[in-house]
């Protein structure tokens, strides 16, 4: 994905030249493609700059959930993978042998 910031920069330079937030959303779907901003975030840039904030940097959050429980963020996927023969074949018979429990 392209950086956020340079985006951000390219939507400031949309609102400085007068361009509208629907003329800036096809400009940056035409320079970044699927990697744009999405036209909910650059509804809400136009709308900070006409309110005279003018930065294109996050504002500072407090963090205060992730300090409260001591837990921090964990990103999970899944991702495909082929398994070897061996291993097909112990999970097919790990998955029609009755388990040792069940008796």
């Amino acid at each position: 994905m392209a950086k956020c910031r340079e985006q951000r920069a390219a939507v400031k330079f949309g609102f400085l030249l007068g361009k509208s937030a629907a003329e800036t959303i096809v400009m940056l779907k035409t320079a970044y493609g699927d990697a744009a901003l999405c036209k909910s975030r650059v509804y809400e840039w136009f709308s900070s700059f006409e309110n005279g904030e003018m930065s294109i940097e996050d504002q500072l959050r407090s963090g205060v959930l992730s300090e409260d429980v001591h837990m921090g963020r964990v990103e999970a996927k899944f991702v495909p993978r082929l398994l070897t023969g061996e291993q097909r074949e112990r999970r097919l018979q790990a998955l029609f042998e009755p388990s040792p429990l069940s008796s």
